[in-house]
Protein backbone atom coordinates (compact mmCIF):
# COMPACT_ATOMS: atom_id res chain seq x y z
CA UNK A 1 0.00 0.00 0.00
CA UNK A 2 2.78 2.40 0.93
CA UNK A 3 4.55 1.62 -2.36
CA UNK A 4 1.38 2.41 -4.34
CA UNK A 5 0.92 5.68 -2.45
CA UNK A 6 4.52 6.69 -3.23
CA UNK A 7 4.03 5.93 -6.93
CA UNK A 8 0.84 8.04 -7.04
CA UNK A 9 2.59 10.90 -5.25
CA UNK A 10 5.43 10.83 -7.80
CA UNK A 11 2.94 10.85 -10.66
CA UNK A 12 1.10 13.86 -9.22
CA UNK A 13 4.37 15.72 -8.77
CA UNK A 14 5.35 15.03 -12.38
CA UNK A 15 2.08 16.32 -13.89
CA UNK A 16 2.79 20.08 -13.40
CA UNK A 17 6.25 19.74 -14.97
CA UNK A 18 4.77 17.89 -17.95
CA UNK A 19 2.05 20.51 -18.42
CA UNK A 20 4.64 23.28 -18.21
CA UNK A 21 6.80 21.58 -20.84
CA UNK A 22 3.82 21.17 -23.17
CA UNK A 23 2.84 24.82 -22.70
CA UNK A 24 6.36 25.98 -23.52
CA UNK A 25 6.30 24.04 -26.78
CA UNK A 26 3.79 26.24 -28.56
CA UNK A 27 1.55 24.87 -31.29
CA UNK A 28 2.21 25.96 -34.89
CA UNK A 29 0.77 29.39 -35.71
CA UNK A 30 -2.47 30.00 -37.62
CA UNK A 31 -1.66 31.54 -41.01
CA UNK A 32 -4.06 33.32 -43.41
CA UNK A 33 -4.48 31.40 -46.66
CA UNK A 34 -6.49 31.23 -49.84
CA UNK A 35 -7.36 27.72 -51.02
CA UNK A 36 -8.30 27.06 -54.66
CA UNK A 37 -9.97 23.77 -55.56
CA UNK A 38 -9.96 21.70 -58.75
CA UNK A 39 -13.53 22.77 -59.59
CA UNK A 40 -12.47 26.43 -59.70
CA UNK A 41 -13.96 27.44 -56.34
CA UNK A 42 -11.84 29.22 -53.75
CA UNK A 43 -12.19 30.39 -50.18
CA UNK A 44 -10.16 32.23 -47.57
CA UNK A 45 -9.34 30.71 -44.20
CA UNK A 46 -6.64 30.33 -41.60
CA UNK A 47 -4.47 27.19 -41.67
CA UNK A 48 -2.53 25.48 -38.93
CA UNK A 49 -0.28 22.54 -39.81
CA UNK A 50 -1.00 19.55 -37.61
CA UNK A 51 1.86 17.77 -35.89
CA UNK A 52 5.20 19.59 -35.72
CA UNK A 53 4.16 22.29 -38.20
CA UNK A 54 6.29 20.96 -41.06
CA UNK A 55 5.44 19.42 -44.42
CA UNK A 56 7.58 16.51 -45.62
CA UNK A 57 8.33 16.29 -49.33
CA UNK A 58 10.25 13.50 -51.07
CA UNK A 59 12.65 15.25 -53.44
CA UNK A 60 15.17 13.82 -55.90
CA UNK A 61 18.73 14.85 -55.13
CA UNK A 62 21.86 13.45 -56.77
CA UNK A 63 20.11 10.24 -57.81
CA UNK A 64 18.41 9.65 -54.47
CA UNK A 65 14.94 10.30 -53.09
CA UNK A 66 15.35 12.25 -49.85
CA UNK A 67 12.76 13.59 -47.39
CA UNK A 68 12.80 17.35 -46.94
CA UNK A 69 10.87 19.19 -44.25
CA UNK A 70 9.42 22.62 -44.98
CA UNK A 71 7.72 24.87 -42.42
CA UNK A 72 4.37 26.38 -43.37
CA UNK A 73 5.64 29.78 -42.21
CA UNK A 74 8.35 29.67 -44.92
CA UNK A 75 5.96 28.90 -47.80
CA UNK A 76 4.38 31.34 -50.24
CA UNK A 77 2.42 28.82 -52.28
CA UNK A 78 1.71 25.08 -52.56
CA UNK A 79 0.50 23.58 -55.84
CA UNK A 80 -0.76 20.06 -56.44
CA UNK A 81 -0.17 18.92 -60.02
CA UNK A 82 -1.74 15.78 -61.49
CA UNK A 83 1.12 13.60 -62.76
CA UNK A 84 -1.06 10.68 -63.81
CA UNK A 85 -4.81 10.13 -64.09
CA UNK A 86 -6.26 6.66 -64.62
CA UNK A 87 -9.67 5.05 -64.88
CA UNK A 88 -9.27 1.73 -63.12
CA UNK A 89 -11.62 -1.23 -63.31
CA UNK A 90 -12.43 -2.93 -59.98
CA UNK A 91 -11.16 -6.50 -59.80
CA UNK A 92 -10.59 -9.42 -57.47
CA UNK A 93 -8.31 -12.44 -57.40
CA UNK A 94 -9.82 -15.53 -59.00
CA UNK A 95 -8.45 -17.76 -56.26
CA UNK A 96 -6.45 -17.30 -53.09
CA UNK A 97 -2.74 -17.70 -53.73
CA UNK A 98 -2.96 -17.18 -57.50
CA UNK A 99 -2.22 -14.06 -59.58
CA UNK A 100 -5.21 -14.45 -61.92
CA UNK A 101 -7.56 -11.47 -61.66
CA UNK A 102 -11.24 -11.21 -62.51
CA UNK A 103 -12.70 -7.86 -63.56
CA UNK A 104 -15.87 -6.93 -61.68
CA UNK A 105 -18.96 -5.66 -63.46
CA UNK A 106 -18.87 -2.38 -61.56
CA UNK A 107 -18.09 0.89 -63.36
CA UNK A 108 -14.49 2.14 -63.38
CA UNK A 109 -13.19 4.67 -60.86
CA UNK A 110 -10.64 7.52 -61.19
CA UNK A 111 -7.22 7.28 -59.59
CA UNK A 112 -4.89 10.31 -59.48
CA UNK A 113 -1.19 10.64 -58.65
CA UNK A 114 0.03 14.08 -57.59
CA UNK A 115 3.33 15.89 -57.71
CA UNK A 116 3.81 18.87 -55.40
CA UNK A 117 5.42 22.23 -56.16
CA UNK A 118 6.26 24.49 -53.21
CA UNK A 119 7.38 28.10 -53.63
CA UNK A 120 9.41 29.19 -50.62
CA UNK A 121 9.83 32.70 -49.28
CA UNK A 122 13.52 32.41 -50.26
CA UNK A 123 12.53 32.14 -53.93
CA UNK A 124 13.51 28.46 -54.08
CA UNK A 125 11.07 26.09 -55.77
CA UNK A 126 10.82 22.63 -54.20
CA UNK A 127 9.45 19.88 -56.45
CA UNK A 128 8.67 16.39 -55.25
CA UNK A 129 6.03 14.15 -53.79
CA UNK A 130 4.28 15.24 -50.63
CA UNK A 131 3.87 12.79 -47.82
CA UNK A 132 0.25 13.33 -46.81
CA UNK A 133 -0.22 16.60 -44.92
CA UNK A 134 -3.10 17.58 -42.65
CA UNK A 135 -4.16 21.09 -41.65
CA UNK A 136 -6.69 22.56 -39.30
CA UNK A 137 -8.76 25.11 -41.17
CA UNK A 138 -10.95 27.85 -39.70
CA UNK A 139 -12.97 30.36 -41.69
CA UNK A 140 -13.74 33.99 -40.80
CA UNK A 141 -17.26 33.15 -39.61
CA UNK A 142 -15.90 30.64 -37.12
CA UNK A 143 -16.54 27.45 -39.11
CA UNK A 144 -13.72 24.97 -38.48
CA UNK A 145 -12.64 21.82 -40.24
CA UNK A 146 -9.66 19.99 -41.68
CA UNK A 147 -7.85 20.12 -45.01
CA UNK A 148 -5.77 17.29 -46.45
CA UNK A 149 -3.13 17.16 -49.18
CA UNK A 150 -2.43 13.63 -50.40
CA UNK A 151 0.02 11.85 -52.68
CA UNK A 152 -2.83 9.89 -54.33
CA UNK A 153 -6.58 10.21 -54.62
CA UNK A 154 -9.07 7.45 -55.42
CA UNK A 155 -12.64 8.11 -56.55
CA UNK A 156 -15.68 5.86 -56.42
CA UNK A 157 -17.06 3.62 -59.23
CA UNK A 158 -18.95 5.68 -61.79
CA UNK A 159 -16.92 8.85 -61.28
CA UNK A 160 -14.35 10.39 -63.61
CA UNK A 161 -11.36 12.57 -62.77
CA UNK A 162 -13.44 15.68 -63.49
CA UNK A 163 -15.87 14.69 -60.73
CA UNK A 164 -13.20 14.81 -58.02
CA UNK A 165 -12.77 17.92 -55.91
CA UNK A 166 -9.41 18.46 -54.25
CA UNK A 167 -7.14 21.37 -53.20
CA UNK A 168 -5.23 22.57 -56.24
CA UNK A 169 -3.39 25.57 -54.80
CA UNK A 170 -2.81 27.01 -51.35
CA UNK A 171 -1.48 30.56 -51.16
CA UNK A 172 -0.24 31.77 -47.77
CA UNK A 173 -1.33 35.37 -48.10
CA UNK A 174 0.53 36.81 -45.08
CA UNK A 175 3.90 35.23 -45.93
CA UNK A 176 6.18 37.49 -47.96
CA UNK A 177 9.38 36.95 -49.98
CA UNK A 178 12.60 37.22 -48.00
CA UNK A 179 16.10 38.33 -48.91
CA UNK A 180 17.66 34.86 -48.98
CA UNK A 181 21.34 34.20 -49.61
CA UNK A 182 23.34 31.10 -50.44
CA UNK A 183 26.19 29.57 -48.46
CA UNK A 184 29.09 28.50 -50.66
CA UNK A 185 32.48 26.98 -49.98
CA UNK A 186 35.61 25.32 -51.29
CA UNK A 187 37.79 22.62 -49.76
CA UNK A 188 41.34 22.11 -51.00
CA UNK A 189 41.35 18.55 -52.34
CA UNK A 190 45.01 18.05 -51.45
CA UNK A 191 44.19 18.73 -47.78
CA UNK A 192 40.65 17.44 -47.31
CA UNK A 193 40.20 14.90 -50.09
CA UNK A 194 37.46 14.78 -52.71
CA UNK A 195 34.05 16.12 -51.70
CA UNK A 196 31.32 13.45 -51.64
CA UNK A 197 28.42 15.12 -49.84
CA UNK A 198 27.68 18.37 -48.02
CA UNK A 199 24.58 19.12 -45.94
CA UNK A 200 23.55 21.87 -43.54
CA UNK A 201 21.39 21.73 -40.45
CA UNK A 202 19.03 24.70 -40.27
CA UNK A 203 19.15 25.34 -36.52
CA UNK A 204 16.03 27.51 -36.50
CA UNK A 205 13.84 25.02 -38.38
CA UNK A 206 15.56 21.74 -37.40
CA UNK A 207 15.79 20.50 -40.99
CA UNK A 208 18.54 19.25 -43.30
CA UNK A 209 19.42 21.10 -46.52
CA UNK A 210 21.48 19.45 -49.27
CA UNK A 211 24.24 21.28 -51.14
CA UNK A 212 25.15 20.93 -54.81
CA UNK A 213 28.72 19.85 -55.57
CA UNK A 214 30.66 21.42 -58.45
CA UNK A 215 34.05 21.23 -60.11
CA UNK A 216 37.00 22.50 -58.10
CA UNK A 217 35.82 20.72 -54.92
CA UNK A 218 33.23 23.44 -54.32
CA UNK A 219 29.74 23.30 -52.84
CA UNK A 220 26.78 25.66 -52.83
CA UNK A 221 23.45 25.67 -51.04
CA UNK A 222 20.26 27.14 -52.48
CA UNK A 223 19.26 30.61 -51.20
CA UNK A 224 18.69 30.11 -47.48
CA UNK A 225 16.27 31.80 -45.13
CA UNK A 226 17.34 33.70 -42.05
CA UNK A 227 18.98 31.83 -39.21
CA UNK A 228 22.17 29.94 -38.41
CA UNK A 229 23.36 26.75 -40.09
CA UNK A 230 25.77 23.95 -39.22
CA UNK A 231 27.71 22.49 -42.14
CA UNK A 232 28.63 18.80 -42.41
CA UNK A 233 30.92 17.62 -45.23
CA UNK A 234 31.85 14.07 -46.19
CA UNK A 235 35.07 13.73 -48.18
CA UNK A 236 37.17 10.81 -49.34
CA UNK A 237 39.44 11.37 -46.30
CA UNK A 238 37.39 12.97 -43.49
CA UNK A 239 34.01 13.50 -41.92
CA UNK A 240 33.84 17.24 -41.17
CA UNK A 241 31.26 18.43 -38.64
CA UNK A 242 30.06 21.90 -37.70
CA UNK A 243 28.78 20.81 -34.28
CA UNK A 244 30.02 23.37 -31.71
CA UNK A 245 33.16 22.50 -29.79
CA UNK A 246 31.98 22.06 -26.24
CA UNK A 247 32.97 20.28 -23.03
CA UNK A 248 29.46 20.09 -21.60
CA UNK A 249 29.04 16.95 -19.51
CA UNK A 250 26.36 14.38 -20.31
CA UNK A 251 24.09 14.07 -17.25
CA UNK A 252 23.22 10.59 -16.03
CA UNK A 253 19.53 11.26 -16.75
CA UNK A 254 20.36 12.06 -20.38
CA UNK A 255 22.53 8.97 -20.73
CA UNK A 256 19.70 6.80 -19.39
CA UNK A 257 17.17 8.32 -21.79
CA UNK A 258 19.63 7.89 -24.65
CA UNK A 259 20.07 4.20 -23.88
CA UNK A 260 16.30 3.65 -23.78
CA UNK A 261 15.69 5.14 -27.24
CA UNK A 262 14.57 2.51 -29.77
CA UNK A 263 17.20 2.06 -32.42
CA UNK A 264 18.45 -0.40 -35.03
CA UNK A 265 22.03 0.26 -33.92
CA UNK A 266 23.22 -1.78 -30.96
CA UNK A 267 26.42 0.26 -30.51
CA UNK A 268 25.84 3.98 -30.05
CA UNK A 269 27.45 6.79 -28.07
CA UNK A 270 27.07 10.50 -27.36
CA UNK A 271 30.22 12.21 -28.66
CA UNK A 272 29.39 15.78 -27.60
CA UNK A 273 26.61 17.85 -26.07
CA UNK A 274 25.55 21.44 -26.75
CA UNK A 275 22.73 22.39 -24.37
CA UNK A 276 19.72 20.36 -25.59
CA UNK A 277 21.48 18.90 -28.64
CA UNK A 278 23.78 15.89 -28.80
CA UNK A 279 26.16 14.61 -31.47
CA UNK A 280 25.59 10.86 -31.71
CA UNK A 281 27.79 8.17 -33.26
CA UNK A 282 26.11 4.84 -34.06
CA UNK A 283 27.34 1.63 -35.64
CA UNK A 284 26.32 -1.97 -36.21
CA UNK A 285 28.27 -4.84 -37.66
CA UNK A 286 25.88 -7.76 -37.57
CA UNK A 287 22.36 -7.76 -39.00
CA UNK A 288 20.34 -9.71 -41.55
CA UNK A 289 22.34 -10.05 -44.78
CA UNK A 290 25.15 -7.90 -43.35
CA UNK A 291 27.82 -9.86 -45.22
CA UNK A 292 26.12 -9.22 -48.58
CA UNK A 293 25.97 -5.47 -47.90
CA UNK A 294 29.16 -4.79 -45.95
CA UNK A 295 31.51 -7.72 -46.67
CA UNK A 296 32.80 -7.74 -43.11
CA UNK A 297 32.49 -3.98 -42.66
CA UNK A 298 30.24 -1.81 -40.51
CA UNK A 299 27.15 0.39 -40.91
CA UNK A 300 27.64 3.83 -39.33
CA UNK A 301 25.56 6.96 -38.76
CA UNK A 302 26.47 10.37 -37.42
CA UNK A 303 23.34 12.07 -36.11
CA UNK A 304 22.29 15.18 -34.20
CA UNK A 305 19.56 14.55 -31.63
CA UNK A 306 17.35 17.37 -30.30
CA UNK A 307 15.97 16.99 -26.76
CA UNK A 308 13.73 18.87 -24.35
CA UNK A 309 13.40 18.66 -20.58
CA UNK A 310 10.11 17.69 -18.92
CA UNK A 311 10.98 18.41 -15.33
CA UNK A 312 14.09 16.32 -14.73
CA UNK A 313 13.43 13.94 -17.62
CA UNK A 314 15.09 14.19 -21.02
CA UNK A 315 12.68 13.66 -23.93
CA UNK A 316 13.81 13.09 -27.51
CA UNK A 317 12.26 15.46 -30.08
CA UNK A 318 13.99 14.69 -33.36
CA UNK A 319 17.00 13.15 -35.08
CA UNK A 320 18.86 14.54 -38.07
CA UNK A 321 21.39 12.41 -39.96
CA UNK A 322 24.21 14.27 -41.72
CA UNK A 323 26.21 11.10 -42.47
CA UNK A 324 25.24 7.52 -43.34
CA UNK A 325 28.14 5.21 -44.16
CA UNK A 326 28.29 1.64 -45.36
CA UNK A 327 31.93 1.02 -44.60
CA UNK A 328 33.15 -2.07 -46.42
CA UNK A 329 35.46 -4.62 -44.84
CA UNK A 330 39.08 -3.47 -45.09
CA UNK A 331 38.12 0.16 -45.71
CA UNK A 332 39.96 2.61 -43.46
CA UNK A 333 38.07 4.75 -40.96
CA UNK A 334 37.61 8.39 -41.92
CA UNK A 335 38.61 10.64 -39.00
CA UNK A 336 35.84 12.81 -37.61
CA UNK A 337 36.91 16.46 -37.26
CA UNK A 338 35.11 19.41 -35.69
CA UNK A 339 35.51 22.45 -37.96
CA UNK A 340 34.82 25.77 -36.16
CA UNK A 341 34.28 27.57 -39.49
CA UNK A 342 31.32 25.22 -40.18
CA UNK A 343 29.52 26.16 -36.94
CA UNK A 344 26.71 28.78 -36.76
CA UNK A 345 27.17 29.87 -40.38
CA UNK A 346 24.91 32.66 -41.66
CA UNK A 347 23.45 32.87 -45.19
CA UNK A 348 25.77 34.67 -47.57
CA UNK A 349 28.94 33.21 -46.08
CA UNK A 350 31.79 31.98 -48.27
CA UNK A 351 33.68 29.17 -46.54
CA UNK A 352 37.25 28.08 -47.20
CA UNK A 353 38.73 26.38 -44.11
CA UNK A 354 42.46 25.84 -44.42
CA UNK A 355 42.75 22.65 -42.39
CA UNK A 356 40.58 20.02 -40.69
CA UNK A 357 39.68 20.92 -37.13
CA UNK A 358 40.08 19.08 -33.85
CA UNK A 359 39.88 15.31 -34.05
CA UNK A 360 36.92 13.75 -32.25
CA UNK A 361 37.94 10.15 -31.47
CA UNK A 362 35.44 7.40 -32.17
CA UNK A 363 34.29 5.42 -29.13
CA UNK A 364 35.80 1.94 -28.85
CA UNK A 365 33.57 -0.72 -30.45
CA UNK A 366 31.12 -2.42 -28.14
CA UNK A 367 32.46 -5.77 -27.04
CA UNK A 368 30.87 -8.63 -28.99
Amino acid sequence: MARRTTAIRRLLLAVPALLLALACRAAPAWLPAQVTYSDGTAHSCELQAMGDGALTVKVSSQGRSLPRKVLLSDILEIRQEVEEAQQNQPWMYAESGKNERIALAEASYPFLNFGTVILLASGEVVRGHLISAAFRCREPMGKAGKLFLTRQLKGTPGQTADDLRYPLRIRLTANTPQDAKAITGTLAEAVFGRLERVVAIDLKRAILVEATLSAGNTFSFPPLLDGAYEIYAQTSRFLLAGFPETDEAVPDALERAFRLADDFFDDRNILARNKLRTLVWKQRRHFYHDEAHLHGGVMRHLEVWQWHLAGDEWKLDSRLMPFRLKQQGGEADRPLRLVPAFSAVEPGAVLAPEAPGRNLPYPPPRSE
